[in-house]
């Protein structure tokens, strides 16, 4: 029996929410297999500029979990942030669209560290597990034109650091150093390695 199936096994029986308002979030974990409810949290998502990025997408992670557990019935929760920064400054949604085009220039031709926390809580005990993964992501020069056309699609709001990556055949990016669900939003892996020693080695913390 794969690790897969042995969690997927796991938790037959059991209601897995995610508290995320993300829908891309909600297709990687639905890729990945699982059976799920959704519950989106609406929490204060203010970051502490002091803090790492780790450390403040842990917390805003936290936040979603345990308001989630605070409005739904579920066995374990799974709640996720994703931050990017560069040269060390978090780098959040742009406000507007003058916003998005200065966040873009600053990202061209630049390596945007982007973390993404998992925390994955089990309401029934208590017991918490989490963790944030880093990806850096290169992206080519982009010229002011490509940037203009971007924004005024519409797809740069919303989004953390102004842009969604595509999974593969990304128009504006040259490489990525680590996983690519890091960046998506959802690390597979992360999420998984968590799951597995909250079910299986009485991990965590209460």
């Amino acid at each position: 029996m794969s690790e897969k199936q042995k969690l997927l096994q796991a938790l037959d029986g059991l209601t897995l929410l995610l508290a995320s308002a993300s829908g891309r979030r909600r297709a990687l974990l639905r890729d990945m297999g699982y059976r799920f409810d959704v519950f989106a949290p609406d929490v204060d998502e203010r970051i502490d500029p002091q803090k790492p990025p780790a450390e403040n997408a842990i917390a805003l992670a936290e936040k979603k979990a345990l308001a989630a557990r605070e409005r739904c019935r579920a066995d374990i929760i799974v709640a996720s942030d994703t931050l990017t920064s560069i040269d060390g400054e978090i780098i959040g949604k742009p406000v507007d669209d003058a916003d998005a085009r200065r966040i873009l220039r600053k990202s061209s031709a630049a390596g945007t560290s982007v973390v993404t926390a998992i925390y994955v809580l089990d309401a029934r005990d208590g017991r918490v597990l989490c963790e944030a993964d880093e990806a850096i992501v290169h992206m080519r020069e982009l010229s002011d034109d490509e940037i203009a056309a971007y924004v005024d699609s519409g797809q740069a709001q919303g989004k953390a650091g102004a842009y969604a990556i595509r999974e593969k055949n990304d128009p504006f990016v040259e490489r990525v150093e680590g996983e690519i669900d890091t960046v998506m939003g959802f690390s597979a892996c992360l999420f998984e390695r968590l799951l597995g020693r909250l079910l299986f080695e009485d991990g965590g913390r209460r």
